[in-house]
């Protein structure tokens, strides 16, 4: 198994300017909801990252 250096994030990222300093660990990606007026949901399908690649990003930000 192939060790990674960096945390998974699949781009872009949508979340409010107050967290902008906070780790961010992406446990899903894209949105369930279809609201008409979003553009997070026009690139992203929605989808819940497998608990083992979760658990890998965590491993990298606290070795």
């Amino acid at each position: 198994m192939q060790q990674r250096n960096e945390i998974y994030y699949c781009r872009p990222v949508f979340r409010p300017p107050s967290e902008a300093n906070s780790l961010l660990i992406q446990v899903s990606e894209g949105c369930s909801f279809k609201c008409d007026f979003c553009m997070s949901n026009l690139r992203k399908k929605f989808l819940i990252r497998e608990i083992e690649e979760i658990k890998k990003d965590l491993d990298i930000n606290f070795l």
